[in-house]
């Protein structure tokens, strides 16, 4: 922010993300692409499953909740967790205020089968954060330490994200976050609602 930090010409950051567009480059060509089955196919050491279910009842260390801006969960995958898991996750979300899209926040989970509740802010009036927020919640799993995630479709719900654009997004967020290497992640659970819905975003999932 400080205007004697910024560069003084174009050249030195355009040489850092060319550096970076590189190093990711190789990273993904260098990142195994195993189909296991139908429904099972691993990218490196991390295993990721696609199942058609209630998210609430996923057991991992974090479960992501597709959040809205102003943190309550009254509706979609939100209402699920906060029913099954008690509502002192909703308040503990709340006590921050609004969030813009594209964040991500943690809470502790109550009596849902995790450690974490990592609420990602994904989007808004079919205006789509997707990837960022998946993102975000893929780094600060790594910050948290946790090995195992359960996933919803981001921002299908009332946000109206089509399913189709969710899972590309999801899908190549994981996988350039999966290529850079260094993440704990070892299993990602995709767990949507129902086998229609499951297999449309398997479709996406797997061409991305």
């Amino acid at each position: 922010k400080d205007p004697a930090h910024r560069p003084t010409d174009l050249i030195e950051p355009v040489r850092q993300f060319t550096d970076l567009v590189s190093t990711v480059r190789a990273a993904a060509h260098r990142t195994t692409l195993v189909y296991v089955d139908r429904h099972t196919f691993r990218i490196g050491e991390c295993t990721i499953t696609f199942t058609a279910g209630n998210l609430a009842d996923a057991t991992a260390d974090g479960i992501v909740s597709s959040a809205n801006y102003n943190m309550h969960m009254q509706s979609g995958v939100g209402d699920a967790l906060r029913k099954k898991g008690g509502d002192a996750i909703e308040l503990e979300a709340m006590e921050g205020g609004p969030r813009a899209l594209g964040t991500c926040i943690a809470t502790k989970a109550g009596t849902l089968h995790a450690k974490y509740v990592l609420h990602a802010v994904s989007a808004w009036n079919e205006t789509s954060c997707v990837g960022r927020a998946t993102q975000r919640a893929l780094l600060l799993a790594d910050e948290l330490g946790l090995r195992s995630l359960a996933m919803p479709a981001l921002g299908t719900g009332v946000a109206r994200v089509t399913m189709e654009t969710c899972a590309n997004a999801m899908m190549t967020a994981l996988r350039w976050h999966l290529a850079l290497g260094g993440t704990r992640l070892r299993h990602v659970q995709v767990i949507l609602a129902d086998e229609a819905k499951l297999a449309v975003f398997r479709e996406v999932a797997e061409d991305s």
